[in-house]
């Protein structure tokens, strides 16, 4: 007998619908995974020990955005992809039982790189600002902010496809609030030194564009 696809309510959808009948473009990962899906393609879309969209998920989501924009190629020469394996070990299992006695996880990853150097700085004069909670900052941030690693994330394969750099605010609930603090703290991005900076968030952030030619 077939394997068929549980049926779940998706109640995101009215806020969708919101969205669009307010004039925004609305690209429904959630949706494009469940069409793959029942077409038979058997990709991980989410990590197997981290809570985060996989390697597949943001280079499909970027290349979405890319056809949503009708960019054909990217144009800047300067940038290229670097395969490799990353092992890690995710949100999932670290603070758990299972720390020190699972085995990482191996990703195949592909590392986006601008004129040899790994990853992609944010551009505070760019036309394009993307802003979302810890799934743009996942494989971009770092290893040192517990993302893995830097140049395989959401704004680095954006900019690969765009041929230019991306703006970028992202935050993400810490491990600390998780696990039932009562207090709530992201971290954005500094765009001068490097470093993380404290913003006071109450929501976890949905990724979004903001559109030179429209000004949505």
């Amino acid at each position: 007998m077939e394997a068929s696809l549980p049926v779940i309510p998706d109640r995101s959808l009215p806020f969708i619908e919101l969205l669009r009948a307010r004039g925004l473009t609305v690209i429904d990962l959630d949706r494009h995974f469940r069409i793959e899906r029942a077409n038979g393609d058997l990709t991980k879309w989410y990590c197997a020990q981290d809570a985060h969209y996989s390697r597949q998920a943001i280079e499909a989501l970027a290349g979405l955005v890319a056809e949503e924009f009708e960019i054909e190629s990217t144009k800047d020469s300067s940038m290229s992809l670097s395969a490799e394996i990353l092992s890690l070990t995710g949100d999932h299992v670290v603070g758990s039982e299972w720390e020190g006695r699972l085995a990482g996880e191996e990703l195949n990853l592909r590392a986006v790189l601008n004129n040899g150097d790994r990853g992609i700085e944010p551009d505070p004069k760019s036309p394009f600002l993307l802003l979302g909670d810890s799934h743009t900052l996942v494989f971009h941030q770092g290893k040192e902010a517990g993302m893995h690693c830097r140049g395989g994330g959401l704004l680095d394969h954006l900019s690969y496809q765009f041929g230019e750099a991306f703006d970028l605010v992202g935050v993400r609930v810490p491990d600390s609030f998780r696990r039932g603090s009562s207090s709530i703290t992201g971290l954005r991005q500094s765009r001068d030194s490097g470093i993380e900076r404290s913003l006071s968030s109450g929501f976890s952030a949905s990724v979004n564009l903001r559109n030179p030619r429209t000004g949505l």
